[in-house]
Protein backbone atom coordinates (compact mmCIF):
# COMPACT_ATOMS: atom_id res chain seq x y z
CA UNK A 1 0.00 0.00 0.00
CA UNK A 2 1.30 3.45 -0.95
CA UNK A 3 1.78 6.16 1.63
CA UNK A 4 0.17 9.59 1.09
CA UNK A 5 3.62 11.02 0.39
CA UNK A 6 4.30 8.32 -2.22
CA UNK A 7 1.00 9.28 -3.92
CA UNK A 8 2.10 12.93 -4.00
CA UNK A 9 5.45 12.01 -5.54
CA UNK A 10 3.66 9.78 -8.06
CA UNK A 11 1.37 12.71 -8.97
CA UNK A 12 4.40 15.00 -9.38
CA UNK A 13 6.10 12.41 -11.56
CA UNK A 14 2.99 12.24 -13.72
CA UNK A 15 2.78 16.05 -14.02
CA UNK A 16 6.48 16.35 -14.87
CA UNK A 17 6.46 13.26 -17.09
CA UNK A 18 9.56 11.86 -15.44
CA UNK A 19 10.39 9.22 -12.84
CA UNK A 20 10.73 10.50 -9.28
CA UNK A 21 11.81 8.60 -6.21
CA UNK A 22 11.73 9.06 -2.46
CA UNK A 23 15.24 8.94 -1.04
CA UNK A 24 16.43 7.12 2.08
CA UNK A 25 15.70 10.21 4.20
CA UNK A 26 12.05 10.29 3.07
CA UNK A 27 12.29 13.25 0.71
CA UNK A 28 12.36 13.92 -3.01
CA UNK A 29 14.42 16.66 -4.69
CA UNK A 30 14.22 18.28 -8.11
CA UNK A 31 16.19 21.00 -9.84
CA UNK A 32 14.14 23.44 -11.94
CA UNK A 33 15.74 25.47 -14.74
CA UNK A 34 19.08 24.04 -13.62
CA UNK A 35 19.03 26.74 -10.91
CA UNK A 36 16.42 26.08 -8.23
CA UNK A 37 16.72 23.02 -6.02
CA UNK A 38 13.31 22.13 -4.55
CA UNK A 39 12.83 19.42 -1.95
CA UNK A 40 9.57 17.76 -0.87
CA UNK A 41 8.89 15.92 2.37
CA UNK A 42 6.06 15.42 4.79
CA UNK A 43 6.05 17.41 8.00
CA UNK A 44 6.18 15.56 11.32
CA UNK A 45 2.37 15.39 11.57
CA UNK A 46 2.00 13.90 8.09
CA UNK A 47 -0.70 16.47 7.30
CA UNK A 48 1.38 18.97 5.36
CA UNK A 49 3.87 18.76 2.54
CA UNK A 50 7.00 20.77 3.25
CA UNK A 51 8.22 22.34 0.03
CA UNK A 52 11.63 23.94 0.38
CA UNK A 53 13.96 25.53 -2.09
CA UNK A 54 17.46 26.92 -2.15
CA UNK A 55 17.32 30.40 -3.66
CA UNK A 56 21.05 30.97 -3.70
CA UNK A 57 24.21 31.82 -1.86
CA UNK A 58 24.68 35.30 -0.44
CA UNK A 59 28.19 36.40 0.44
CA UNK A 60 28.91 38.25 3.69
CA UNK A 61 28.70 42.02 3.63
CA UNK A 62 26.26 44.84 2.95
CA UNK A 63 24.57 43.00 0.09
CA UNK A 64 23.71 40.07 2.38
CA UNK A 65 22.30 42.50 4.94
CA UNK A 66 20.13 44.06 2.23
CA UNK A 67 18.97 40.64 0.97
CA UNK A 68 18.01 39.47 4.45
CA UNK A 69 16.22 42.73 5.19
CA UNK A 70 14.28 42.43 1.93
CA UNK A 71 13.45 38.79 2.75
CA UNK A 72 12.16 39.78 6.21
CA UNK A 73 9.92 42.39 4.64
CA UNK A 74 8.66 39.80 2.15
CA UNK A 75 7.94 37.38 5.02
CA UNK A 76 5.52 39.94 6.45
CA UNK A 77 3.38 40.10 3.30
CA UNK A 78 0.06 38.28 3.42
CA UNK A 79 0.11 37.40 -0.29
CA UNK A 80 3.51 35.67 -0.24
CA UNK A 81 4.05 32.31 -1.93
CA UNK A 82 6.68 31.17 0.57
CA UNK A 83 8.59 32.24 3.64
CA UNK A 84 12.31 32.87 3.71
CA UNK A 85 14.97 31.47 5.95
CA UNK A 86 18.73 31.71 6.05
CA UNK A 87 21.19 28.81 6.34
CA UNK A 88 24.19 30.40 8.07
CA UNK A 89 26.63 27.48 7.63
CA UNK A 90 26.20 27.59 3.87
CA UNK A 91 25.35 31.31 3.50
CA UNK A 92 22.21 30.42 1.55
CA UNK A 93 18.81 32.02 1.31
CA UNK A 94 16.09 29.39 1.41
CA UNK A 95 12.35 29.47 0.74
CA UNK A 96 9.78 27.13 2.22
CA UNK A 97 6.06 26.54 2.49
CA UNK A 98 3.89 23.99 4.29
CA UNK A 99 1.30 22.86 1.75
CA UNK A 100 -1.80 21.42 3.48
CA UNK A 101 -2.76 17.98 2.21
CA UNK A 102 -6.27 17.67 3.59
CA UNK A 103 -7.96 19.69 0.84
CA UNK A 104 -5.40 19.65 -1.92
CA UNK A 105 -5.47 18.07 -5.31
CA UNK A 106 -2.71 17.47 -7.80
CA UNK A 107 -4.00 20.45 -9.81
CA UNK A 108 -3.67 22.74 -6.77
CA UNK A 109 -0.20 21.36 -6.08
CA UNK A 110 0.78 21.96 -9.71
CA UNK A 111 -0.46 25.57 -9.60
CA UNK A 112 1.25 26.21 -6.29
CA UNK A 113 4.53 24.60 -7.34
CA UNK A 114 4.56 26.62 -10.55
CA UNK A 115 4.16 29.85 -8.54
CA UNK A 116 6.76 28.71 -6.00
CA UNK A 117 9.35 27.99 -8.68
CA UNK A 118 8.57 31.21 -10.59
CA UNK A 119 9.03 33.36 -7.46
CA UNK A 120 12.15 31.44 -6.43
CA UNK A 121 13.64 32.05 -9.87
CA UNK A 122 12.93 35.79 -9.63
CA UNK A 123 14.75 35.91 -6.28
CA UNK A 124 17.59 33.71 -7.58
CA UNK A 125 18.16 35.99 -10.55
CA UNK A 126 18.10 39.06 -8.28
CA UNK A 127 20.78 37.48 -6.10
CA UNK A 128 22.88 36.53 -9.10
CA UNK A 129 22.66 40.00 -10.64
CA UNK A 130 23.03 41.86 -7.35
CA UNK A 131 19.93 43.84 -8.29
CA UNK A 132 17.35 43.67 -5.51
CA UNK A 133 15.18 46.29 -7.20
CA UNK A 134 14.16 43.54 -9.64
CA UNK A 135 12.17 42.01 -6.78
CA UNK A 136 9.64 44.84 -6.90
CA UNK A 137 8.56 44.08 -10.46
CA UNK A 138 4.86 43.23 -10.51
CA UNK A 139 4.82 40.76 -13.39
CA UNK A 140 7.22 38.52 -15.24
CA UNK A 141 6.67 35.99 -17.95
CA UNK A 142 8.53 32.74 -17.28
CA UNK A 143 8.21 29.45 -19.13
CA UNK A 144 5.98 26.98 -17.33
CA UNK A 145 8.24 24.58 -15.43
CA UNK A 146 5.99 21.60 -16.19
CA UNK A 147 6.75 21.90 -19.88
CA UNK A 148 10.44 21.47 -19.14
CA UNK A 149 12.60 18.69 -17.88
CA UNK A 150 13.96 19.86 -14.54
Amino acid sequence: MMTPFAHIIEDLASMLRMPLHIDALGSCSLIFYQKILVQFQLDKTGKKLLIGGIIGEISPGKFRENVLQTALIANDRKERIFSFGYHPKENKLIAFHYFPLYYSSKELLQQFLSSFVDQALIWHEALQSGNLSALTEKSRKLPHPFGMIP
